[in-house]
């Protein structure tokens, strides 16, 4: 009894601590803290087994994880499912606690002939996610999780990814394990709804020497493989991309998704998604403008990740960047609108008949992409109207005017060389963020007559329903 009480304590001091490596536990342990595997501990089952909630003398928690029969190839999991846990230490990753790898021996007749019957017992302890896991919270805009919560979740799967793909380092080698089943149900969230990403089983580790292969067989989950595993039985990081892409679509939509990798069905599908998060019946409650803007990104993210092109796809590089830098910026613009208050602002005014039909769509498609750029080198937008027959764009008043008027008006005694350098090291700081965005920003009418200057001698560009989207 002395002894099970003290594998308790360990298992308690290794869950108090995270720096504590996992270690082996006895498979007696296991049965006390889930009553015996009772049915009214079970957490949920999948095809590798059955988990179930353990609880501990103090009142902890933990998953633990019950193998079904063991066969050879899922020996094989087992063991491949420890390796990969041994090696991940992050928080949007589960925590793995300790493993049990036990063979008992039952005699039994077999063939009329009396046998003992070798029965290998293979089971996973992990922390306890007191929310389960993320399918049972995938609904549809109009109720269920507001745009925020649904933000944190998508950031956080996309950080846990990230590490996987470029965190691991065994011995001074890099390595990426390419998890192989991403889904909704190996999601699991803690008590703040942190996501955290869990089952290892079919994961596979690559060096950074290794940046494909080829298996003989894959099992995945239907709907979130990419087609490239489905086709040619090809492994990639890649593939765990087209499954995220997958999943932030179905976070924001709460639907399954079927990709298409059509520009009409692309543009119809994000305009479609963000007129339900706005017809919402209390969208000011859910979600605001900023928000819709945040949403139109993760769901460009998405698509791009869901190209049945892997090349197309993007990396958990390129996705955190794009994340990263939206939130610095805005945080920024956030500051910077409090502290324009009740300044003069400039308005451009388009007359309709001015415009084609074929012009009007093309600057309501220029306003909704100036809506997200946001850098201190860039003109602030405000607001625009893009109803006729008003058309007009809002944006902050710059009283130096152009930088095509400072250079050329006379006796300019104003533009020593220190201002021109720092003049061009702003339009370049302007643009380095305009090449970097996701869809990339192309300008297309660059010039000193689009250049505003700020009262610090600043440049920031201007004239953006010249800018379109690059190819990617």
């Amino acid at each position: 009894m002395d002894d099970v009480f003290s594998v308790h304590d360990n298992l308690e001091a290794v869950l108090q601590d995270p720096s504590e490596e996992p270690c082996v536990i006895p498979l007696q342990c296991l049965r006390d803290i889930t009553n015996n595997f009772s049915g009214d501990r079970e957490l949920g089952r999948g095809g590798f087994g059955v988990v179930y909630k353990g609880v501990l003398p103090n009142g902890k928690m933990v998953a633990v994880k019950n193998l079904l029969s063991m066969s050879l190839c899922q020996e094989r999991q087992f063991k491949n499912e420890v390796d990969n846990l041994m090696r991940v230490r992050h928080k949007h990753i589960v925590r793995f606690v300790e493993y049990c790898c036990e063979t008992q021996h039952k005699y039994t007749t077999y063939n009329g002939i009396n046998v003992f019957v070798e029965m290998p017992k293979r089971l996973l302890c992990f922390e306890y996610m007191t929310n389960g896991s993320l399918d049972k919270y995938i609904s549809e805009e109009s109720c269920g999780l507001d745009w925020n919560k649904r933000y944190k979740i998508i950031k956080g799967i996309c950080s846990g990814l990230h590490y996987l793909h470029n965190g691991c380092e065994i011995n001074g080698l890099h390595y990426s394990i390419i998890h192989l089943d991403l889904k909704p149900e190996n999601i699991l969230l803690d008590d703040n709804m942190m996501p955290k990403i869990a089952d290892f089983g079919l994961a596979r580790l690559f060096s950074d020497r290794k940046s494909q292969t080829c298996a003989t067989s894959l099992v995945g989950s239907k709907g979130y493989m990419a087609p490239e595993c489905i086709w040619e039985s090809m492994i990639s990081p890649m593939a765990d991309i087209y499954s995220l892409g997958v999943i932030i679509i179905e976070i924001i939509t709460g639907r399954k998704y079927g990709p298409s990798g059509t520009e009409t069905f692309c543009k119809d599908f994000v305009e479609s998604v963000l007129q339900n998060w706005k017809n919402r019946e209390a969208a000011p409650k859910y979600a605001s403008e900023t928000d819709y803007q945040q949403i139109e990104i993760c769901l460009e993210i998405g698509i791009t990740c869901t190209d049945y092109d892997r090349r197309k796809r993007l990396t958990t590089n390129k996705i955190m960047e794009i994340l990263n830098t939206w939130e610095s910026t805005h945080r920024y613009v956030g500051e910077e609108s409090r502290s324009h208050a009740n300044q003069d602002v400039m308005i451009k005014k388009f007359l309709q008949q001015d415009i084609s039909s074929d012009a009007f769509e093309e600057f309501r498609t220029e306003v909704r992409i100036m809506n997200r750029v946001r850098h201190p080198n860039v003109v602030l937008f405000m607001v625009a109207i893009t109803r006729a027959p008003n058309l007009a764009i809002v944006t902050e008043f710059l009283p130096r005017g152009s930088l095509f008027r400072l250079i050329h008006r006379p006796n300019n005694h104003q533009l020593d060389e220190r201002r021109r350098l720092r003049m061009a090291f702003d339009v370049a700081c302007g643009m380095n963020y305009l090449h970097n965005c996701y869809p990339i920003l192309v300008h297309g009418d660059l010039n000193s007559r689009n250049l505003l200057v700020d009262k610090k001698m600043g440049c920031e560009g201007l004239q953006f329903w010249f800018i379109t989207y690059k190819a990617q």
